[in-house]
């Protein structure tokens, strides 16, 4: 009934609606989203429809919906075949470049939201990344969206981007905290959640299988 719903909402250009209707999906049943069943092949498609919806600016919110289907996953399910899956990783990873305080998009915002925009997952990553491995994580992500509007997306792209992701949850695993940190929790939540996306999406199996 919700995914009718949803889809009624899109249709109505009511992307704020759906997306509300939406989010509570993965509260009715957790851990129930996956290819296997019609029920969750609807709830699948219709976080599908809401984040590819361009209309629709909330850019935070459809991050959250991405990272919710994606976290829900059981690796042990095949999604290879699913476009719509696909989709919502690709479009996870380009809110990740867009919301990026490197992110040109960014800079009309108020110092408020840019000094916010500091401590976002993906700049954390970048910071690191840049320092430990002198690499640009938005050099290789930008190319990955450059590659993927083309059409063909190089297993060594793929195996680099996942290793710096995993190379970061692993180093901030092991900092020594004096207390736990709500906001650090959730960065190492949504970049894990990138990384395994990564990996599940590289092309070749023995690549991803070997990456880490």
């Amino acid at each position: 009934v919700k995914c009718r719903a949803i889809h009624h909402a899109m249709a109505g250009s009511m992307p704020g609606a759906a997306a509300a209707i939406c989010r509570s999906l993965f509260y009715d049943a957790y851990g129930d989203v996956g290819p296997s069943t019609a029920s969750s092949l609807a709830k699948l498609h219709a976080v599908e429809e809401v984040v590819s919806d361009e209309s629709y600016d909330d850019l935070e919110t459809k991050k959250e919906l991405c990272e919710m289907l994606i976290l829900q996953y059981d690796d042990n399910l095949e999604i290879n075949c699913s476009v719509a899956f696909n989709k919502v990783c690709g479009i996870s990873a380009m809110l990740d470049h867009r919301m990026s305080r490197h992110s040109r998009e960014q800079q009309h915002n108020s110092k408020r939201r840019r000094e916010h925009l500091l401590s976002r997952p993906l700049s954390r990553l970048h910071q690191h990344t840049l320092s430990e491995y002198n690499a640009d994580m938005h050099a290789l992500i930008a190319d990955l969206i450059n590659q993927t509007s083309n059409g063909a997306v190089h297993d060594s792209l793929m195996n680099a981007l996942s290793r710096f992701v995993i190379y970061w949850c692993i180093s901030d695993a092991k900092m020594l905290r004096h207390q736990l940190n709500v906001a650090e929790k959730n960065d190492a939540a949504e970049n894990l959640a990138l990384g395994c996306s990564l990996i599940l999406q590289i092309p070749s199996l023995l690549t991803a299988k070997n990456c880490v």
